[in-house]
């Protein structure tokens, strides 16, 4: 339901908000079927098959990262042959003496291939890949793969990643190209070796989401096993050449304090993507069913700037993947919490519209602060700039020749920025 505009400027002037506790639910479902991308804000913003891709591309344009979908049982393997022999037939007899390699659960850009050591960096962005990979898909097949490099900024098409992959024996090849800027707003480029194809596999803009409740490989012990959890949107380096906001979502776990008496005050943030994980639930052997852990919770600042205390209260398991939580909005993050961050808020009425002439009402930090409006690409589609107190504000965005589908509205004061998504429909 949509909120008055008077309803948005009065939170915005309000300060402190009052803690409200909310119940809701995420289902991955059945045999854990799917993951499901989620704002703390909004709920759920995408759902997709686990297994309907097979390698992950960073796209950050300086980013090198490369991850396998495991969960969807695709197997990395180092057979110890050099990019320039890309000819030789691989004997997939010796596959147990191959060197097999998986994506980190700590860091998003440490993915199974960059564990191996896949390219050198030659300069000026110039990366060329240096090792011919065996791959074991889900369906039993071996492919092998060689990721020819990333492209620099002078070449063209610039900053694209190029690949190669065929049966062992060198039949069925396939070259592919995937360019960066394409995919300015996301995380990763997804792609299904079956398809040849890109699939839309995360949100399309990266600042839409905080949580993926998703099956994913932990390493236990030095083993890597399929755990079901939660992981967060943090990635390390800014999206260079992209736009809107990177993802900085931080949490800070807080057990052995009953959940209404938990507080964040003194607690370490962490960048970890795993720092909620699994493990908040454990196995009952007596009822065959999940247990929530008692007095372990979450704090989150999530990507709109705001700090929510998370606590999982059940879990149906395998049956339908139900993940089942509180979270309460505690407070918007201050400027001390976040380095960059302040008051400056931002609030956006209607949304979704059917016309880009909506009503932003915003709080800024200064006297002058400047709008711009930007699609799922990372291309600007409008800017703007509004001059007045530096207390409560309203503005309204001109009509614009706009196809259907999400942009994202940003606002700049001095040296913060805050973003909005907005959805145009037909």
């Amino acid at each position: 339901m949509q909120k008055p505009i008077l309803l948005a400027l009065g939170l915005l002037a309000a300060g402190p908000l009052t803690a409200q506790t909310v119940t809701d639910t995420v289902s991955i479902g059945a045999g854990y079927a799917n993951q499901v991308y989620y704002s703390l804000s909004e709920g759920p913003v995408h759902t997709a098959p686990t297994t309907n891709w097979d390698l992950a591309f960073q796209a950050n344009l300086y980013g090198a990262a490369i991850r396998a979908n495991h969960v969807g049982g695709v197997e990395v393997y180092d057979p110890g042959v050099d990019a320039s022999a890309w000819a030789t037939v691989l004997d997939t007899n010796e596959a147990d003496t191959w060197t097999a390699y998986y994506n980190a659960d700590t860091a998003w850009e440490t993915g199974a291939f960059d564990a191996a050591g896949w390219y050198t960096y030659q300069g000026s962005g110039l990366v060329i890949g240096t090792k011919v990979f065996a791959l074991k898909l889900g369906d039993g097949r071996y492919k092998k793969l060689l990721i020819d490099g990333i492209t620099n900024g002078g070449s063209d098409p610039a900053y694209a990643i190029v690949f190669r992959y065929a049966d062992v024996d060198g039949s069925n090849e396939v070259v592919d190209t995937l360019v960066k800027p394409d995919y300015a707003t996301q995380n990763f480029i997804y792609y299904s070796l079956a398809d040849g194809a890109v699939v839309a596999q995360e949100p399309a803009d990266r600042a839409t989401w905080d949580l993926v409740f998703t099956q994913y490989l932990a390493d236990l012990g030095g083993m890597p096993y399929p755990v079901t959890g939660v992981l967060h949107n943090y990635i390390a380096a800014a999206p260079y050449g992209g736009s809107g906001t990177p993802p900085n979502v931080l949490v800070a776990e807080v057990s052995d304090v009953a959940v209404e008496e938990a507080s964040d005050s003194g607690q370490t943030y962490a960048s970890a993507i795993n720092t909620i994980g699994y493990d908040w639930k454990a196995f009952n052997m007596t009822k065959f069913t999940y247990d929530a852990v008692d007095s372990l919770s979450y704090f989150v600042r999530a990507m709109d700037g705001q700090v929510y205390h998370v606590a999982f209260t059940g879990f149906g398991g395998s049956a339908d993947g139900t993940f089942i939580f509180t979270k309460t909005l505690m407070r918007t993050t201050a400027a001390d919490d976040r380095p960059g961050q302040s008051s400056l808020r931002l609030s956006v009425y209607p949304n979704p519209t059917a016309s880009s002439a909506v009503t932003v009402a915003y709080a800024a930090t200064e006297a002058t602060a400047t709008l711009q409006l930007h699609d799922v690409l990372g291309r600007e589609v409008w800017s703007g700039s509004v001059t007045g107190p530096t207390a409560l504000g309203t503005y309204t965005l001109p009509s614009l020749p706009l196809r259907a589908g999400t942009y994202l509205l940003s606002m700049q004061s001095g040296t913060h920025r805050v973003s909005q998504r907005v959805v145009l429909t037909p």
